[in-house]
């Protein structure tokens, strides 16, 4: 039934003019009543969705340590996870450990996110089957990595942990994972004796 019927209806019920009256008026009144309040929700909505964005878009220039750092790398991770280029997420976790290294602190977070990132990538690849895209992308990060391992003699024990690191997820990836210890050991000693 519509409301117009129900009017009728009530109408013809004796004495019952009066009353619809009231009825109309609350009813009209309410309606008014709503508007204000949606209008103060959609503004709201409005001012939390641009505060939000706002720290997002702050946070991008946050260096690791820094208060806004945890923002980025969540809103990264969300990213990555949304358009499935967890390639751009490795190399800008992998920029960082590179241009962290006069600090030890923004090495130590930057290294603990690389490692982070790597791993939450690896389960992506390996759902979408893109194993191999994902060896390279490690590949050629290790490489940028091994380069400033090279050129800093401050922070080369703690670069040389990232690329073992790097290297035993990847070789998950490849299927050679029975790396032992004295594997991991000959990586870094293959490193020292190849230029340090």
């Amino acid at each position: 039934m519509k409301f117009e019927d129900l009017r009728h209806d009530y109408l013809n019920i004796t004495g019952a003019k009066s009353g619809w009256e009231t009825i109309e008026k609350s009813l009209g009144s309410q309606n008014r009543n709503i508007q204000p309040v949606v209008q103060k929700g959609l503004i709201t909505t409005a001012i939390l969705l641009l505060s939000i964005s706002t720290t997002v878009i702050t946070a991008q220039k946050s260096k690791p340590g820094g208060s806004l750092y945890a923002v980025m790398v969540l809103s990264d991770k969300v990213y990555s996870s949304i358009t499935g280029n967890y390639e751009a997420t490795i190399a800008k976790r992998a920029q960082e450990v590179i241009d962290s290294q006069n600090s030890p602190q923004q090495l130590d977070e930057a290294a603990k996110q690389y490692s982070n990132t790597i791993e939450d990538s690896k389960k992506q690849a390996d759902q979408k089957g893109e194993e191999k895209k994902f060896n390279e992308t490690l590949q050629e990060q290790e490489e940028k990595l091994e380069q400033a391992r090279k050129n800093n003699s401050e922070n080369q024990q703690k670069l040389e942990e990232i690329i073992d690191h790097s290297q035993r997820i990847r070789g998950e990836v490849e299927g050679d994972r029975d790396e032992t210890e004295d594997g991991e050991n000959s990586n870094t000693e293959k490193r020292q004796n190849n230029g340090n």
